[in-house]
């Protein structure tokens, strides 16, 4: 059976788990109404936190589709056109996308249905298929979700196969009133499955036209768009609820787990034959086997020789959903640091990832502060003094750990942020400024830098970094930082005062090999040995390439990602602190991460050590987390191979305990679409066994 087939017949099963689930929920049943879509053009807004970032506009006439959705955030976003003809059962017979990626690199794709044959093309891939099935772009748009969801009632019940590859599902959930000053209207809530994670949440009018997905509403609606969140959030809530129960055990005794090999990332050294006793959420006593004493009552797990490891952290993660705290633990991350997002969402989710109501790792925040101006991402936006001291108090009562601040703030606003990080006991760091260099921040007082792009930035000219707010902090690294000399005394001088004044990189080195090496096409190495495992529409992202926009390009921006791995690697040599963080897809992209540093010269024990007590310590958490130690917290993963000699073995994750929680790693796998590995076991939960 080819890899295709067996995620198909794995979906089946896990999407008929989740909809039984759904009904339990709700008790509804999926309508299947008539398409009745009007000809003529309907506008869409896109917004992201409040703010209005981008458009679009879907025109019929006939069986003619077109659309332009377009979008900027940041330097960044699509700008793409889209066109089909559809027949009476909405399946597109041709159409044709063509514009600028997300990235701002060229698009263009088309497909065709002729003679009964189905023929695509695009960057990543072409192909032909006979069999009936709804072909699902590359790039697509909000559009060819409304395509689709209409297909789909057709037959919602049976669902539709997808091209190249996949099954799409759709089920009906709940219906709501909304407003627009006298007018009134109602729209229905439908989940889409078979394209990523979790469901796609799309609103649909009564006639089955797109009303909202994702940041896209109506024109004129956009009041209702909150409240629609929040209706359909509560409702993925109460699935994720429920994927947690099934999925979390919290044993009623102690767990002894034995004959495993402990990684000692205090020390860095690795001892053989080595027992862990877990009771409630704590480590109680680590040993040789045998060496300890252990209660009659204890459940015992045969590790069989398999590594243990304290839970893996990412320091640099954005938890978009609910789903994303799941990936991560199913990778074996069990604390993160969030660096931006909504901060009531943050809390909420940060408690309940703590007490197990969902499944999500530990959770320590960081308030991402922009400034104002057209360049500034979404986020906390400040312009004066009053503003700052106001947000990072806001912060601070709210527990937050970190402030970052962003590529468009205030230069001037920097020493003052500083300061109030200092007085209430935060850490700082993030971007560095418009018009400000590494070594700017360095000495005011930043505790950690993200991005590896703006190390090398730090060694251009002044002209640069006036542009640093805008897709040029990624595009002059890639294209200039090869010429760069990891021995000349700009390099060193950077990294002298990096550890002076004891400021940590958070270099994100798998983003800047994605952008700088990825060719649209082929899948990318952090994707290599997921690709087969992910959800259809996740799995595309693997092809979508990069930055260059033509084979020398991709030569030149190569050849700078190299050079950035030496940099880095001169960096760690010298003394200066790495925290491992990824910034891209949760959980799956981690190991990566980790492989490039050893590709830096990082010695394995090392790695593993800034991925946990390191990271730990940086937090100032490492009294209760980040080492296999009595009195510690359990947060536990065991791996089957040896990480201290081969970090990609960290992909072997076979348990994955949090705070004395052990998770159903099959059922998890399952409920978000994701097969498991080749010969993947994962290790009972717990189970007892002889000692």
């Amino acid at each position: 059976m080819s890899a295709v087939s067996k995620i198909q017949e794995r979906e089946r099963p896990m999407m008929r788990t989740l909809n039984v689930i759904l009904f339990a929920i709700f008790s509804l049943v999926n309508a299947h109404a008539a398409f009745s879509i009007e000809d003529g053009k309907r506008e869409y807004q896109v917004i992201r936190q409040g703010d209005v970032i981008g458009s679009m506009v879907i025109s019929r006439s006939d069986n003619n589709l077109s659309s332009h959705y377009q979008y900027s955030n940041n330097g960044r976003g699509p700008d793409i056109k889209f066109h089909a003809k559809v027949d009476s059962m909405l399946f597109p017979t041709t159409f044709e996308i063509e514009g600028l990626s997300l990235l701002q690199t060229p698009v263009r794709e088309s497909a065709t249905y002729k003679d009964g044959v189905l023929e695509w093309r695009s960057g990543i891939d072409s192909g032909e298929s006979a069999k009936r099935a709804f072909y699902f772009p590359t790039h697509s748009t909000p559009a060819h979700l409304e395509m689709l969801a209409g297909a789909l009632l057709r037959d919602a019940d049976a669902g539709l196969p997808l091209l190249p590859n996949g099954h799409a599902y759709i089920k009906k959930v709940a219906s709501e009133r909304v407003n627009n000053g006298n007018e009134h209207k109602l729209v229905d809530l439908y989940f889409l499955y078979g394209l990523q994670f979790s469901p796609v949440v799309m609103w649909l009018n009564k006639d089955q036209s797109l009303f909202a997905v994702d940041e896209v509403i109506e024109r004129g609606w956009e009041e209702n768009g909150s409240r629609l969140t929040r209706v359909s959030d509560e409702l993925l809530g109460k699935l994720d609820q429920e994927i947690a129960k099934k999925g979390t055990t919290i044993p009623e005794s102690p767990v002894l787990l034995f004959n495993g090999r402990l990684v000692d990332v205090r020390k860095k050294q690795v001892r053989a034959n080595m027992s862990v006793l877990i009771d409630g959420n704590r480590i109680i006593k680590v040993g040789a086997d045998f060496a300890i004493e252990v209660p009659e009552k204890a459940q015992k797990i045969n590790l069989g020789g398999s590594t243990i490891l304290p839970g893996l952290w990412d320091m640099h993660v954005h938890i978009r959903s609910n789903t994303d705290g799941l990936l991560n633990i199913i990778n074996g991350i069990t604390s993160v640091r969030d660096m931006g997002g909504d901060v009531g969402t943050a809390l909420a989710r940060r408690h309940q990832f703590s007490t197990g109501d969902l499944v999500g790792p530990r959770l320590f925040l960081g308030g991402l502060i922009d400034g104002v101006a057209p360049t500034a991402t979404s986020g906390l936006s400040v312009s004066s003094y009053s503003d700052l001291d106001r947000t990072i108090t806001m912060l601070a009562e709210n527990g937050y750990d970190q402030i970052k601040l962003y590529s468009s703030f205030p230069s001037e606003l920097v020493p003052p942020a500083v300061a109030l990080a200092r007085k209430y006991g935060l850490l700082i760091g993030g971007h560095v400024p418009v018009n400000m260099r590494q070594d700017d921040v360095v000495k005011l007082g930043y505790d950690n830098i993200s991005h590896f792009n703006f190390f090398m930035l730090n060694q251009f000219g002044d002209k640069v970094q006036s542009k640093t707010n805008t897709l040029a902090r990624m595009l002059v690294p890639a294209g200039r930082g090869r010429d760069l000399d990891p021995s000349s005394s700009g390099v060193k001088r950077s990294i002298a005062l990096l550890k002076k004044h004891n400021v940590a990189l958070d270099p994100t080195m798998v983003v800047l090999e994605a952008l700088f090496t990825a060719k649209e096409g082929r899948v990318s190495p952090a994707w290599q040995q997921y690709y087969n495992r992910l959800p259809f529409r996740i799995a595309l992202a693997a092809k979508s390439g990069g930055l260059a926009q033509n084979d020398l390009e991709l030569q030149q921006y190569t050849e700078s990602f190299d050079l950035s791995l030496k940099l880095l690697g001169k960096a760690y040599e010298e003394g200066v602190k790495v925290l491992p963080g990824t910034d891209v897809l949760p959980g799956f992209e981690y190991v990566r991460e980790l492989e490039l540093y050893k590709d830096a010269g990082i010695p394995n024990l090392d790695v593993l050590r800034l991925a946990t007590l390191g990271s730990a310590e940086h937090m100032q958490a490492d009294t209760y987390v980040g080492a296999v130690e009595p009195g510690m917290l359990a947060d536990i993963i065991i791996v089957d191979g040896r990480p201290d000699e081969d970090i990609s073995a960290l992909r072997n994750i076979r348990m994955v305990v949090k705070d004395g929680k052990f998770f159903d790693l099959t059922g998890l796998n399952e409920a978000v679409g994701v097969l498991p590995a080749d010969n993947a076991v994962y290790l009972p939960v717990p189970a007892t066994d002889k000692y």
